[in-house]
């Protein structure tokens, strides 16, 4: 349902990290702190993701190179 005053809260995150490409996502909710939450659940959702993504890349690669 929403606010009849349209005061949503908008919480915007930008991910930056080096050699991977950046991350933006905006969550909007009611209430400030939930969008703050959901937003940072988010957050460490997407930076295990990109960090176990560029581990597994690496160690593919390093198997790769002859003996």
């Amino acid at each position: 349902m929403r606010d009849p005053n349209g005061s949503q809260k908008r919480c915007v995150v930008q991910l930056r990290l080096r050699n991977l490409p950046d991350v933006v996502f905006a969550i909007t909710q009611l209430e400030a702190r939930a969008a703050v939450d959901e937003a940072a659940n988010r957050l460490a959702r997407v930076l295990a993701q990109r960090l176990r993504r560029n581990r597994t890349g690496k160690h593919q690669s390093l198997s790769a190179l002859p003996v």
